[in-house]
This record gives C-alpha cells, structure tokens and sequence, in this order.
C-alpha cells in the first residue's frame, strides 16, 4: 500500500466515524472522492478500489 492509499484510508475511516455510516457509504460521498483525487495528485500515484478502502 502506497502513502496516497494509507492517507485516503484514514480519511475515509474518520470521516465514516464522523458521519455515522459504514466505509462503503463513505467512499461514495462527495469528499472522499474529492480526496482520493487529491491524494492521487499529491502522491502521484492511483489509488485502486480493491487496495484504497478495507
């Protein structure tokens, strides 16, 4: 797992947490996304949909 997948895994974690809902829910919601496409950016690395959130 790469630093851009461990940063949009805490990410979705605390924002599922945050939100009361399960980290299937919080992929899906309209920051995640905006954060994995962040993170891709940052790290210059593609974050997968099997590896990005367990």
């Amino acid at each position: 797992m790469n630093e851009a997948e461990v940063q949009y895994k805490q990410y979705c974690k605390v924002y599922a947490r945050q939100h009361n809902i399960s980290l299937e829910e919080a992929k899906k919601h309209r920051m995640c996304e905006e954060y994995k496409k962040y993170c891709e950016e940052i790290f210059g690395c593609r974050i997968s949909e099997e590896e990005g959130v367990r």
